[in-house]
């Protein structure tokens, strides 16, 4: 019994730290927003796997690629969030070096290209800028974005 309410007591504990980490993560970071056009593409295209990354671009302009579980995809150690079933997106991480980055969705499904970045027009990318001088929290608002999927 002592054990039982012991495991209890440590998992409300490391349930409400994980919660503060969350909090903190969004009052002292980056916040980016948007909503989802076309999402019934995505959504046929993805699954629980398949998910939504800030993608880095060095200053050259160029964004790594590598293959994961057979499928090439853009490069990047930032968090992975689920793809939102409303098609609504709000992506909360830690403060990010300046620089530029790209959404992107990741881990598509067979028969598309695995990957896909968002676009905010035609060729148009939607990119997050975080300059030099970038006070946090910052919140970026990318506005209605679209993924362009390829069928294989």
């Amino acid at each position: 019994m002592v054990q039982k309410n012991l495991l209890s007591l440590l998992l409300v504990v490391v349930m409400a730290l994980a919660c503060s980490a969350g909090r903190a993560r969004a009052e002292n970071g980056l916040t980016v927003t948007g909503s989802i056009a076309f999402m019934d593409l995505l959504k046929k295209n993805s699954d629980e796997v398949s998910y939504l990354q800030l993608i880095p671009v060095s200053p050259a302009g160029k964004v790594g690629m590598h293959i994961v579980k057979g499928k090439l995809l853009f490069k990047s150690d930032l968090p992975k969030f689920p793809i939102p079933a409303d098609g609504k997106f709000r992506l909360e991480m830690g403060p990010l070096k300046p620089g530029r980055y790209l959404l992107a969705a990741q881990m598509l499904t067979a028969g598309s290209q695995y990957t896909a970045l968002a676009l905010r027009a035609p060729k148009v990318t939607a990119e997050v800028i975080i300059p030099p001088d970038a006070k946090f929290p910052l919140t970026v608002n990318l506005g209605q974005v679209a993924f362009p999927i390829r069928r294989k």
